[in-house]
């Protein structure tokens, strides 16, 4: 008997394993889509980047090295706001489709300022569920050269176009 169970706990260690292999395999076919809209402080689009993969987004926002810090300051006092970058992340493709129209939902907002290098980040309390308050998903980061220079990049191709 002993045989047995051991048997079938070999072919069920056997079958998981190459089930993880195929999902490695198709891993872009279950990959979320994202789209990133760049706004002035009214409010007004200047730009929107769609249908950007996860290396795409983690690219322009240079999170690849972690050279984020977290800002030692907690208060916009003093601060212009600039920007305003909206991420908004694919929708999970479900049996049961809404028909609120829009396939992607928000999950960050990005805020730059004026000759500053702070940038406020707020996760949308919709991604949580009003689970903790809007302060508790407020943070402050000083942004990298390489995100200000891929913001000011995609602006000025806009502008361009």
């Amino acid at each position: 008997m002993k045989k047995v169970y051991l048997f079938l706990v070999f072919i069920t260690i056997c079958t998981l394993t190459g089930c993880g292999f195929r999902v490695e395999a198709n891993e872009d076919k279950f990959e979320k889509l994202y789209r990133i809209e760049i706004q002035d402080v009214d409010g007004t689009n200047i730009v929107t980047l769609e249908e950007l993969s996860n290396k795409e987004m983690v690219r322009f926002f240079d999170d690849e090295d972690g050279k984020w810090n977290t800002a030692l300051f907690y208060s916009e006092e003093g601060l212009t706001p600039q920007y305003i970058i909206n991420v908004y992340q694919e929708k999970t493709q479900t049996v049961i489709q809404t028909e609120d129209g829009d396939a992607y939902e928000k999950v960050l907002t990005y805020m730059t300022y004026e000759d500053s290098d702070i940038v406020k980040v707020v996760v949308d309390e919709n991604t949580v569920h009003g689970m903790v308050s809007e302060d508790d998903l407020t943070f402050y980061y000083r942004g990298t050269e390489k995100f200000f220079s891929a913001l000011n990049d995609a602006i000025s191709d806009a502008s361009d176009s």
